[in-house]
């Protein structure tokens, strides 16, 4: 996939723009290199994810073995169907499930027994789904173009607290640092799913939950027009 178009496009942006906002932090560091007036406001999480009381298993989930390794969102070209296709056929007993559109046809992955597909659904049925699973994954294909992105979705699953296994992403591992666990390539995120699964410390859930508990909707939108106003007036 070439995102060269979207390159140039955001290039020429960057520099006809009077301010500049980043919701990346890698994203920001190289446009605070080139110009003024950059701005690093994270994406806010929907209240649903910032509440913790308990939720009630989803009616969806309940017929899905344990250990859950859980995903939401877009399931895209970037979306790393090979690798969770591996760990899935290494053990059947662990069961992923992708909650989500699809718009690449995934058919190796859609034949296994322990991989669930289910589709996209309520911001409070994704908070229960996390709260019901056992790991919360992030598995892209590594690419400069995830390297350097803000997936609004880990905020959303440091919200929910449980362990989370991701790709190298600068976002994921300098904002929030030791949050997550990070991998690159199979035997990587063999082990490191092992290892979330084996988490049992509860200063780990406190402090995932904490690091976004202001990070709201409002509160971003409240910045970015801070940003607005000092720029245009």
């Amino acid at each position: 996939m070439s995102f060269s178009r979207i390159r140039e496009h955001d290039e020429m942006l960057v520099k006809s723009a009077d301010g500049v906002v980043c919701a990346s932090l890698s994203v920001f560091r190289q446009v605070n290199r080139k110009r003024n007036n950059v701005v690093h406001i994270p994406h806010g999480v929907d209240a649903a994810f910032l509440d913790n009381r308990p939720r009630p298993e989803p009616e969806f989930l309940r017929n899905v073995p344990r250990p859950r390794f859980t995903y939401w969102g877009q399931m895209e070209g970037l979306f790393d169907h090979m690798l969770l296709t591996k760990l899935a056929k290494d053990d059947p007993s662990w069961h992923f499930l992708l909650i989500g559109r699809r718009t690449h046809p995934y058919p190796e992955l859609e034949r296994l027994s322990n991989v669930h597909f289910f589709p996209s659904t309520s911001y409070e049925e994704l908070r229960a789904a996390g709260e019901h699973s056992d790991v919360l994954i992030m598995p892209w294909q590594e690419s400069a173009w995830i390297l350097n992105s803000c997936p609004i979705k880990y905020r959303e699953y440091l919200a929910v607290g449980k362990p989370i296994v991701s790709v190298p992403i600068t976002e994921v591992e300098e904002v929030y640092p030791g949050a997550a666990y990070i991998a690159s390539g199979v035997e990587e995120w063999r082990e490191a799913l092992q290892r979330a699964l084996g988490e049992h410390d509860p200063d780990l859930v406190a402090y995932r939950k904490e690091c976004v508990k202001n990070a709201t909707v409002e509160a971003a939108a409240a910045s970015f027009f801070s940003v607005i106003e000092k720029v245009a007036y």
